[in-house]
Formats: C-alpha cells, structure tokens, sequence
C-alpha cells in the first residue's frame, strides 16, 4: 500500500514539473596510460571531466579487475571507484536534461560472458557518487542471454526524486545470479531521492 502511495505522489508531481534525461552519444577513447597504479586502456571525456578505467598493477591485491577513475579538467581526482572484480567490461553512457543542466547521470555497464546490470553515478556541482546498482538487464530468451539494457532506460527526474523504468517488453532481475528471473518491465523499476543514500528497487 505504501509503495502504491509514493508512486501516486511521484506520478502527480511529473505531471507538473517532469524533465526527461536523454542519452548524449559519447566515444571511447583507446589509450593505454597508466594512472595512480591503474593499467588504463580506455577513457572517456565528458563536459570538463575524464573518466579512465583500468586494471590494478599489484599482484597483491585482493581487488582485481577494473577500477573507474575520475578527475576534472585540473587534474584533481573526484571519484575512485571500488573494483567491479570478475566484470570484463565498464561502459558508460551518459544521461543530461536541458532542463537540469547542471546535473549529470551515468550508467556503467558490467558485464562477462552478458550483462551483469549498471551502476548508477550522479555527477552534480563537481561532486560525483554511485548511488547504486540497476540489477536488471534485456531479457533475450531465445540467446539465452542478457544484454545491456541502458540505451533502453528511461529517466524521470522531478525536483529531488528520480525514477528509472525501462522501455523493453521484459527484463531480467538479477541478471547472471542464481535468483535471476523474468519480469515484464511494466512490473518494475527504480527510485531514488536526494535524502536516501542508494536506490531502491519497487516490484509489483
């Protein structure tokens, strides 16, 4: 019942004040550097920002695999990501609105053998944090597989609160675990408020 409520209250206000995100095409630069002991093979340069991913060098380590890197246009760091271990891949696609210009959301992609969902950045007044996980990805029974499904994601800010739903038939929850399942999108999606310090998942 409450769920119910708070998307009543969310749907209301979007009537009003909505402002639709829009994915901004954005390409991978190759270029093998290697920064604060990061193995870097890829960036990407975003409106004064450049986000560099990479492999730990030391051995040691018990955080393998790739590391998300950011700093702004005077070389200071704003955001070192934890490591996403066994994910071969972390694609980003970027997300504005002209109308919350000074707002940037991301979506980064990991992935293996197929999709294992995206972290979720806000990038506001030079401060960058992930705010969670999307654990969800396209569902294509036929492949027995799951693809990315952030080009298929829809975002919905209204003042403080944010929702992503997805404009794909069905999805898959969990995508690679062993919980994973097959859901119709219409069943589920994502919130966030500024207040709260991740994502919270709603499934009908």
């Amino acid at each position: 019942m409450l769920k119910i409520f708070i998307s009543v209250l969310f749907f209301a206000a979007t009537c009003v004040n909505a402002q639709n995100f829009h994915i901004v095409p954005n390409k991978v630069i190759k270029e093998k550097i290697i920064i604060e002991n990061l193995n870097v093979d890829y960036h990407y340069s975003f409106e004064g920002f450049k986000y560099y991913l990479g492999v730990n060098l030391d051995d040691k380590t018990k955080e393998f695999g790739i590391y998300l890197l950011v700093f702004d246009n005077n070389g200071i760091k704003k955001f070192h990501s934890k490591s996403f271990l066994d994910s071969n891949t972390h694609s980003l696609t970027f997300f504005k609105s002209r109308l919350k210009p000074e707002l940037t959301i991301i979506l980064g992609h990991n992935s293996n053998e197929y999709s294992w969902g995206n972290e979720v950045y806000l990038l506001e007044n030079g401060i960058i944090k992930n705010i969670g996980l999307l654990d969800v990805a396209t569902a294509e029974p036929e492949y027995d597989l799951e693809t990315d499904i952030s080009k298929k994601t829809s975002i919905i800010i209204n003042e403080d609160e944010i929702k992503f739903t997805f404009l794909v038939d069905s999805l898959t929850l969990n995508p690679g675990g062993r919980n994973h399942e097959v859901l119709s999108s219409k069943d589920i999606y994502y919130f966030y408020k500024k207040k709260q310090s991740t994502l919270e998942l709603f499934k009908e």
